[in-house]
């Protein structure tokens, strides 16, 4: 996982800056590029790990829960449906019964490694496929 995209042992989550996707508030639509926030603004506790793509944020509970915030256009987001916005952070459905370890976010994917070791992506590879070509 890279060092500067992640940041780990959160207690409570924070973020600033223009809204463009993925910083766990914001508007909808059309809007999104409005908003900003000059001082950190805080997003949720309980807060393990959190990762940042382009446009799309993740992050695991200290419970071990996914949740995912930001552009979703890409399926990155893991909710199995292409959107444009989810500006909040959500659990992702599929994770509720599979405790994840960690998150990492790229450009349009999302990859993510469970507690008991699956590894699974959500999105498309479009730049950095580290962890190779599957049939």
């Amino acid at each position: 996982m890279r060092a500067w995209k992640s940041a780990r042992q959160f207690s409570s989550l924070y973020t600033w800056g223009e809204y463009s996707a993925g910083l766990g508030w914001g508007a909808q639509g059309s809007q999104k590029m409005m908003e900003v926030c000059g001082e950190p603004k805080r997003v949720m506790d309980n807060v393990r790990q959190v990762s940042m793509g382009r446009d799309h944020s993740a992050l695991v509970t200290q419970d071990g829960l996914l949740m995912t915030s930001g552009c979703g256009d890409a399926y990155q987001l893991g909710t199995g449906k292409m959107q444009d916005n989810q500006p909040e952070f959500q659990a992702v459905p599929f994770f509720q019964d599979k405790p994840v370890a960690q998150v990492d976010c790229d450009d349009c994917y999302t990859v993510v490694l469970t507690e008991e070791g699956q590894v699974y992506e959500m999105g498309v590879r479009r730049h950095g496929m580290f962890l190779g070509d599957y049939a």
